[in-house]
């Protein structure tokens, strides 16, 4: 589906439909041509105004998600350390699958509800015991703003 934003930044009600994808990319800026059809019925839209377009291209419930800051890249693996329940810390691969805002989606590698290392992770090694404290998650991002 697809999300129609205001150039006041106002989400317009109605939700678009996929129509069309245009297989060739544009070389000078790199960008495919999409249509989606809108519902107009309080006429709002009007020719040549300016919107913006979200497009929701996967819905993935109950997906772990990790800070960005809490992931370490080694050799091109990502890592993270995990506190396990005897607040021993061990270093874990996970598989990401992008990011969402200023998080990792996770795919593998880390389950949801298990601790994680955000801040000092230079000062831990696997084996250490730490006295964690909780922080506060980051903001999510809001719908469509994945940046």
């Amino acid at each position: 589906s697809f999300q129609l934003v205001l150039a006041d930044g106002s989400n317009y009600p109605h939700t678009g439909t996929f129509r069309t994808l245009n297989r060739a990319v544009d070389p000078q800026t790199g960008t495919i041509l999409v249509q989606a059809l809108f519902r107009n019925p309080e006429r709002l839209l009007r020719p040549g105004m300016y919107a913006q377009v979200r497009a929701m291209l996967e819905d993935r419930p109950n997906t772990v998600l990790v800070p960005q800051a809490a992931v370490q890249e080694v050799q091109g693996a990502k890592m993270v350390f995990v506190v396990g329940p005897d607040d021993s810390v061990s270093l874990r691969t996970i598989t990401d699958g992008g990011t969402y805002g200023p998080f990792f989606i996770v795919l593998s590698g880390l389950q949801a509800g298990e601790r994680v290392i955000v801040q000092g992770v230079q000062k831990v090694r696997p084996g250490m015991r730490v006295t964690p404290t909780l922080a506060p998650a980051p903001a999510l991002p809001a719908a469509g703003q994945t940046g």
